[in-house]
Formats: C-alpha cells, structure tokens, sequence
C-alpha cells in the first residue's frame, strides 16, 4: 500500500531535485541551445532519480540512514539494487551522445549505449532462474533453464528493442513541439510505473514512479523558461 512516505521519497524529492539540478545546469551552461541542449534533462532527471532512491532507502534524514542507502547503492547486491548503476551508465551515454557532434566521436556515445542496452538485461538475469549458475544447474535445480543460444537470442532481442526505442525518440528533433515531448515522456514513465504496480512489483513502481517525477520537476522548470528543446534520449 501506497504510503505518506513513499510518496515524498519517490514523488516529491526526485522532483524538487530534478527541477534544481535542470536550473544549475542551464544556468551554468549559459541557457544555450546548442547541440548539447538535452545535457538540462539527462542530467537533472538521473540527478532526481538518484536520490528518490536514496531516500527510498533511508526513509529518514538521519545520517546513518543517508550512509546506509548509498552503500546499499554503491554495493548492489539484488537486481533492483543495480538499476541506479544502470541509470548512472545511461546517463554518461547520453551525455556523451548529446555533447558530441556528428561523427567519430559521436559513435562512442552509440557504442556505450548499446552495450549497455545488452549487459543490463544479461546482468540483471544472471544467476536467476532463467541464467543459474552452474553448480544450480549440476544439482539439477534448474531444469527450466534456458539455454546459452536461447538466452542470447532473447537478451539480444531485448537489447534490440531498446536500441529501436531509442533510436525513434532520438529520430524525431528535439526541437519539434518541446512541450509535447516532454509531457509524453512524463505519461510514459507513469503508465511504465502503473504496470509495474500492477504486476506486483512494487518496489520497481516506486523507481520508475521516481524517474516520472523526475521527469516532472524537468518539465515544470523548463516549461517556465520556454525552452526550444525537448528531453533526450
């Protein structure tokens, strides 16, 4: 069930930091729009992501709390545990992507991106059921287990899929109806949260739960300046 505090630490703070964090970075980049116009909204929506899930874990200001969620974050040890690492890796994809023009130098950002879009479904599958370890698999514990042609073939279709989404959103200019793209982002990572819930992972709505109201606090403080530019990839 839904909580006062679940609703601050994965509502209200991601979104106050992603709105401070998409200001400093304007701000510090002189409100240009240049190539690297999207550098405001990648880095201030991983900014507000970060630390909803650090307060997700903390549950307090008590700083013994505040160590304890970022080593939990520095030290992933569960499969949820790893999705800020993954949003952190994103983030320097997209930084690089966006910072770069075309060309050589551009193609490193495409590179990290897709590598990351294949070892991040491979990572957080390994030593489940689907990818058990090898000593599950002599002890006869893993008989659904797929095998390694199978579990390419479907780690490779989903890193596939990513890069396709991607590659779509990054198609169409960031310039064209800022505004709509921006809230379509936004209604997108609701409706991701609300699945998630659904499903019965709660613990994975209130990330992307995070990610939307990060997303949210981007689009709040930009709305007011008008940007000519709508958010990344």
């Amino acid at each position: 069930m839904l909580t006062l505090s679940d609703v601050i630490a994965s509502g209200v703070v991601p979104a106050a930091v992603a709105a401070v964090t998409w200001w400093l970075v304007r701000w510090l980049r002189g409100a240009r729009d240049d190539a690297a116009a999207a550098l405001p909204w990648t880095i201030a929506a991983t900014a507000g992501y970060l630390a909803a899930e650090i307060a997700l874990r903390a549950r307090s200001m008590n700083p013994a709390a505040l160590r304890e969620a970022v080593s939990e974050l520095t030290a992933p040890h569960d499969a949820v545990d790893w999705l800020p690492a993954a949003a952190v890796a994103a983030m320097v994809a997209g930084i690089v992507i966006a910072a770069t023009n075309l060309g050589r130098a551009r193609l490193a950002g495409w590179a990290a991106a897709v590598a990351l879009a294949a070892a991040l479904p491979w990572r957080l599958l390994a030593g489940s059921r689907y990818l058990p370890s090898q000593e599950l698999r002599d002890a006869g514990f893993a008989t659904d287990a797929w095998s390694l042609p199978w579990a390419v073939g479907v780690v490779g279709a989903v890193a596939a899929a990513i890069v396709a989404t991607w590659i779509a959103w990054q198609w169409a200019p960031a310039d064209h109806l800022p505004r709509l793209r921006s809230a379509l982002a936004v209604v997108t990572a609701v409706g991701a949260a609300a699945l998630a819930g659904l499903s019965g992972s709660f613990s994975y709505a209130l990330s992307i739960g995070a990610v939307a109201a990060s997303l949210g606090g981007c689009v709040a403080a930009a709305w007011f300046s008008r940007p000519r530019t709508g958010p990344g990839g």
